[in-house]
């Protein structure tokens, strides 16, 4: 049988209402989101982008890009609790940290 991670499906993420205020800030966010590990993919232009993710190459330490990148570019953070995993669960949820508000409104 296959440990659970590698039976999971590939995750698609899609950010909408982006705003970038030159080229070089656009290339910047994408090329930071394609170098992310996990992310399988990144495609779209402007306002509407849509990622595919590997959640079985995620954990604690390569969610710490997304996060960032998600805060920095005022992205609904919320998005980013499908990748929760039960190793790295008391990590996400640390309610001392920058993003628990704006990705656990709920809580």
């Amino acid at each position: 049988m296959q440990p659970l991670l590698q039976r999971l499906a590939m995750l698609k993420i899609e950010i909408d209402s982006l705003r970038f205020y030159s080229r070089l800030d656009e290339d910047a966010f994408s090329s930071s989101l394609s170098e992310t590990s996990g992310v399988v993919s990144v495609e779209g232009f402007l306002r509407k982008i849509n990622v595919s993710v590997d959640p079985s190459a995620v954990d604690e330490d390569r969610m710490r890009e997304p996060i960032s990148l998600f805060q920095r570019y005022g992205i609904d953070m919320r998005q980013l609790r499908e990748l929760e995993m039960t190793e790295f669960r008391t990590w996400m949820r640390n309610r001392s940290a920058y993003w628990f508000k704006s990705m656990y409104p709920d809580q």
